[in-house]
């Protein structure tokens, strides 16, 4: 035990040389298409219960996720979904509104089977109604067809904005689906009763367990976002959203307002990741260029190294 701990005085951070407190994260791969991944990505994150914050109601904790595959067998077709939250009944409407101004078609919109009753009193006072709109495609490529849902989020998210609507889009993909929410990741298949459904499949499935530290919890901020799980401060967060910002003049219109005012450091670098690679960039490039390896003082990296990608 930390001297600190020992002692009746406050203990300060420096004092805890041993302590840390930081999301717990990882994913699970499997190589046939089944229940098996999302089964483990359960398993998994409920064992990173530590990793993470919980409230004084014991329930509700600083948000948790799973990130699988579209389960198409679910779903019963090959359809992309817009994850949607909604605390305005309006929000439906907007996506919908969006999702045909780029010439596409809500099919279905789906109520997400939850158990209100497995969150905590917080979480609970706070859910929004969860919604899984059905996407068909319209004979594009598979790249095409993931570019024009970004684009399609992107509209119905300023549409929002512009109206007061109040939602969230949690993903909104052809290729993956995200669940996640205001609660501990014990919690996680209690609440979403897809993940106990041998026909959600995917091959893999990407977990995380939120600690919150410099933004208060809330059911948009828990992990995974659209592109990325993330452990950790980005210390030059602020210079990085004015740089993103400087540089929006040099975006299409529609692309503009890139990094979410709302978001965490996180969320800011999922906004950044997914303009990137929407825009053509391979991920591991993209992913340089962002959070750029340290370099000074390294003779072995080769200049390139330096200058980035």
């Amino acid at each position: 035990m930390p001297p600190a701990l020992d002692s009746s005085r406050l203990a300060w951070p420096g004092d805890l040389p041993e302590s840390r407190a930081a999301c717990g994260m990882g994913f699970v791969a499997t190589p046939e298409l089944g229940h098996e991944a999302v089964g483990l990505g359960v398993t998994a994150l409920a064992r990173l219960a530590h990793r993470g914050g919980l409230d004084a109601d014991g329930k509700s904790g600083d948000g948790a996720g799973l990130l699988i595959q579209v389960p198409q067998r679910l779903l019963s077709g090959p359809y992309a979904v817009v994850a949607l939250f909604e605390w305005d009944e309006r929000a439906r409407a907007v996506v919908e509104a969006a999702v045909a101004g780029s010439g596409m078609q809500i099919y279905a919109w789906r109520g997400v089977p939850v158990d209100p009753e497995s969150l905590g009193s917080r979480a609970r006072e706070t859910m929004p109604a969860i919604w899984h709109g059905l996407i068909e495609n319209p004979d594009l490529d598979p790249g095409e067809w993931e570019r024009r849902l970004y684009l399609v989020r992107r509209r119905a998210e300023k549409s929002a904005d512009e109206q007061g609507v109040r939602m969230y889009v949690a993903s909104c993909s052809s290729r993956t689906l995200v669940y996640k929410g205001l609660m501990a990741g014990t919690r996680l298949a209690d609440f979403y009763l897809d993940l106990h459904d041998q026909a959600c499949e995917s091959r893999l499935a990407v977990f995380h367990q939120r600690y919150s530290t410099n933004t208060m919890p809330d059911w948009r901020l828990a992990q995974p976002f659209r592109m990325l799980a993330h452990n950790g401060e980005i210390n030059t967060v602020t210079g990085n959203r004015a740089w993103m910002h400087a540089r929006e003049p040099e975006l299409e219109p529609e692309l503009r307002g890139v990094i979410w005012p709302e978001g965490s450091d996180s969320a800011s670098l999922d906004n950044a990741l997914e303009l990137l690679v929407h825009r053509g960039w391979e991920v591991s490039e993209a992913l340089m260029s962002l959070v750029p390896e340290a370099w000074e003082g390294r003779g072995d990296l080769r200049d390139r190294g330096r200058r980035g990608p």
